[in-house]
């Protein structure tokens, strides 16, 4: 006898189900709405960049103080229209350095670019134990500064220098090789007569012997002096002073001239630097 297969019946929906359903469908539209507002709208949409006013503190630049010893012209020609009176040197401006009122707290050394005739300027530093030499100064004696002779005292005048030694004149270092270990840099040397450079090292020595003990800085500068187009430096101005601490303070300008032995003095053309005899 065969089954009897039930059919079956399509239901339909209530008004109830139907409003369900709307229902269901307003609740997903709304949180998929809130999902797009809150996750993709953002990384989609274009960015706007709204330009801020520059408010940024610019760094200060690390301070690189000039070289020019003495900014005034009447001062130069006055120290150059000096004349030796027997002093090897004559303090200037009571002793106290033409150094602008700033801080330098690191090492440094500034040599001034040659001038048309081949001349240096300035050379300023600031000392400390990191630019003193570790090792001995090397040859010196390829480089002819501006006014540059050699002249043997005792050959010239029978007699030598007021030092008992015979060559007139030195490379002389601006800036002692005692302080910054250059060794022949033509910006840092002139012609020196034997008495100028004999006279710088008490100034450098007492420079050194702060820096050694102390461990500090001392601000340090040299400025040859010409007299016009003169090839060969009237003398020098040395300024010096310690950073830390007041003991250490001079500025002086130092005669390039040179005495014999019984105390001539040796007539010298500034001009060329050649020797009169």
């Amino acid at each position: 006898m065969a089954k009897k297969r039930k059919t079956k019946r399509n239901k339909k929906l209530t008004l109830k189900d139907i409003l369900v359903i709307i229902l269901i469908i307003i609740w997903v539209a709304s949180a998929l709405h809130q999902f797009y507002l809150n996750y993709i709208k953002p990384q989609t949409e274009p960015t706007v960049t709204v330009e801020q006013p520059n408010t940024t503190v610019e760094p200060t630049p690390t301070t690189t103080p000039d070289n020019i010893s003495v900014d005034d012209k009447e001062l130069y020609n006055t120290l150059a229209s000096l004349r030796y009176n027997g002093s090897a040197y004559k303090v200037i401006n009571d002793g106290v350095p033409f150094f602008k009122d700033e801080t330098y707290e690191t090492e440094f050394e500034i040599y001034s670019g040659l001038d048309d005739l081949g001349r240096c300027g300035p050379a300023f530093a600031n000392i400390s134990p990191l630019t003193l030499p570790e090792g001995k100064r090397g040859d010196i004696s390829k480089v002819k500064p501006t006014g540059w002779h050699s002249y043997n005292a005792k050959e010239l005048f029978g007699q030598p220098l007021i030092d008992n030694t015979q060559s007139v004149y030195n490379r002389s270092h601006l800036i002692a090789y005692s302080l910054t270990a250059e060794d022949a840099n033509k910006e840092n040397l002139i012609t020196g007569t034997r008495y100028l450079n004999m006279n710088m090292t008490d100034f450098e020595t007492e420079v050194l012997n702060y820096v050694r003990k102390t461990q500090q800085h001392v601000l340090y500068r040299v400025t040859p002096i010409f007299e016009g187009d003169n090839l060969l430096a009237n003398g020098v101005l040395m300024e010096a002073k310690s950073v830390e601490d007041p003991s250490v303070q001079y500025c002086v300008y130092l005669f390039n001239v040179q005495p014999l032995k019984d105390g001539t003095m040796i007539e010298i053309d500034y001009k060329t630097g050649e020797i009169k005899h």
